[in-house]
């Protein structure tokens, strides 16, 4: 049996992939449903599902500025 090195290719193309689900899939996926789910003055509510899904890093905007203007 081989011990995986952190120096082979297939533990840097692993850890990539972890980091890929861990830090953009994952927050995108709790994002769209805390969108979905919250109620929003007029059209926000869109406006942040876009957002999220189509601006770079839009799901950490959303974190930081859309979620304290929802409607309690």
């Amino acid at each position: 049996m081989e011990v995986l090195s952190i120096l082979e290719p297939s533990f840097a193309i692993m850890a990539w992939q972890l980091f890929l689900i861990i830090g953009i899939i994952v927050p995108t996926i709790i994002a769209v449903f805390s969108v979905a789910t919250s109620k929003f003055e007029k059209n926000q509510q869109l406006l942040w599902l876009l957002i999220v899904i189509f601006v770079p890093f839009g799901t950490y905007i959303y974190f930081f500025v859309g979620y304290k203007q929802r409607i309690r």
